[in-house]
């Protein structure tokens, strides 16, 4: 099978303090296999804890911090009988003062249909470490 979509999304996002709640959906506005349903609704949070000086890489880099993380997606498709497909991340995110640019180091657990390609409507679960860099 040839998996093919393209899609619009509208997302909202509101912060407040240590916590960003964000809900929106989708839309295929063009799909392959053309018997695809087009709905998907998505919503999630994330929460931050407070922020350090980090207490073994801070020694070696002044102005270095670390904050814990967790954060977690929820997703329906229509395609999939509205059933919910839940990941679920936690770690710890390293930044130096006045910086934009952060590494997280988390650990994440998947519960769901296959996020991936022709084999969508496989259930899996899923636990891995990932490394993620934002500039």
């Amino acid at each position: 099978m040839n998996l093919s979509f393209e899609e619009l999304e509208a997302i909202l996002s509101y912060d407040y303090r240590w916590a960003r709640m964000y809900a929106g959906g989708g839309y295929l506005v063009h799909r392959e296999p053309a018997s695809l349903d087009r709905s998907r609704v998505q919503w999630g949070l994330e929460l931050r804890g407070p922020t350090m000086a980090s207490p073994i890489l801070g020694a070696m880099l002044a102005g270095l911090r670390i904050t814990p993380v967790l954060g977690t997606d929820f997703k329906f498709f229509e395609e999939l009988n509205w059933q919910m497909n839940t990941n679920v991340v936690g770690g710890i995110e390293w930044s130096m003062d006045g910086s934009i640019r952060r590494l997280r180091f988390p650990l994440n657990y998947y519960h769901g249909f296959n996020p991936y390609g022709q084999f969508f409507a496989q259930k899996i679960e899923a636990v891995g470490f990932g490394l993620y860099l934002a500039f």
